[in-house]
């Protein structure tokens, strides 16, 4: 799923929220952007009685594939993070995963910036 054009919609969504947010675009940048995106497979567990009069217990495991983007704002010159931002997905459609990313970011960065 990660490929450059991910990654570059993904860069996109970050510089258009961020010029949302009334920063500029400047060289040497004062602030530097950092994103990760990755999928792990996660188990959840439900239990429920079952059996004569719910004595017994039935343990269904559902199997899922969580996607995790992570977006970290660092301050170049303290060298020191300003904002660390996670959004986790579980669609398992790589497709629908891509068209939502600009939504994605944009839910991230609501939290941006943090409050004193």
């Amino acid at each position: 799923m990660k490929t450059d054009l991910v990654e570059q919609r993904i860069a996109d969504a970050i510089r258009q929220q961020l010029l949302a947010k009334g920063l500029t675009e400047a060289k040497p940048a004062d602030l530097v952007v950092h994103f990760h995106l990755g999928a792990a497979n996660k188990n959840q567990v439900t239990s429920y009685p079952a059996g004569w009069y719910g004595m017994g217990t039935r343990r269904v495991v559902t199997h899922y594939k969580e996607g995790t983007l992570i977006i970290d704002l660092n301050d170049r010159l303290a060298k020191a993070m300003v904002w660390h931002g996670i959004y986790r997905d579980d669609e398992s459609k790589a497709s629908k995963i891509r068209d939502k990313l600009p939504d994605h970011v944009k839910k991230l960065f609501e939290k941006y910036p943090p409050k004193p």
